[in-house]
C-alpha cells in the first residue's frame, strides 16, 4: 500500500483484509468487488493496480453529513481518489 506504518486500527485493518483476499486468491486480474463508502481509502486503487474490477462509491457530496466527512479528510468529494496509486 506504500503507507508509512503507524498505530491505527485502519491500516491494520487495510493490511488484514488484503491480505486476506490474497491468501485466498482473490486478488487476480479480472476479479470483481463492490466498495462501498470508500472515500479516500487505499483498499479500492490497491486492488485495480493488480488487475481486478473494482466498483467504489462514495457519500453523495450534497448531504450534510458528507461535510462533516469532508473536514476530516475522509470524503473522497468530487475528485476519483479511489483512481489514485495506492500509497497517493
Amino acid at each position: 500500500m506504500k503507507e508509512k506504518p503507524w498505530f491505527h486500527r485502519k491500516q491494520r485493518e487495510f493490511v488484514y483484509i488484503a491480505q486476506t483476499f490474497f491468501e485466498n486468491n482473490m486478488l487476480t486480474a479480472g476479479s470483481r468487488g463492490p466498495g462501498f463508502g470508500v472515500g479516500v481509502e487505499p483498499l479500492p486503487a490497491l486492488f485495480a493496480s493488480m488487475e481486478c474490477k473494482i466498483t467504489a462509491s462514495d457519500m453523495d457530496t450534497d448531504s450534510d453529513a458528507a461535510k462533516n466527512w469532508e473536514n476530516s479528510k475522509q470524503h473522497s468529494g468530487n475528485e476519483p481518489s479511489c483512481g489514485k496509486p495506492h500509497g497517493g
